[in-house]
């Protein structure tokens, strides 16, 4: 997952980038507890990280995945097996490029 792989590198740049794309998206869907919480994070991550916990995180990340779960079950989206790449790319088709791949792809790499 972008998020948590963000989270994990203390990436807060492209965290704030993913997060915000969360926020915006869970507002569109009526996740408003969702997208507050996203939007305590985005400002968090857009002053340089510090205040972001280990239990901020993984609230927001317990309520996303609550969304995603029941988005999944209303549209009969099939989840991946056991032990198979099971991303979010079907659910989040207009989450934004990272900073990183942005960069990647001006230098002639792919994004």
């Amino acid at each position: 997952d972008k998020i948590e792989n963000c989270y994990g590198e203390k990436d807060y740049k492209n965290y704030e980038i993913f997060v915000h794309a969360l926020k915006s998206t869970s507002r569109m869907v009526g996740a408003t507890v969702l997208s507050e919480k996203a939007k305590v994070l985005e400002d968090l991550a857009k002053a340089g990280g510090a205040g972001i916990t280990e239990d901020l995180h993984d609230d927001m990340m317990k309520r996303y995945r609550k969304l995603t779960d029941i988005i999944r079950k209303a549209m009969d989206i099939n989840v991946a097996p056991e032990g198979e790449d099971d991303t979010d790319e079907e659910i989040l088709e207009f989450a934004p490029v990272s900073k990183r791949k942005q960069d990647d792809a001006k230098k002639g790499g792919e994004a």
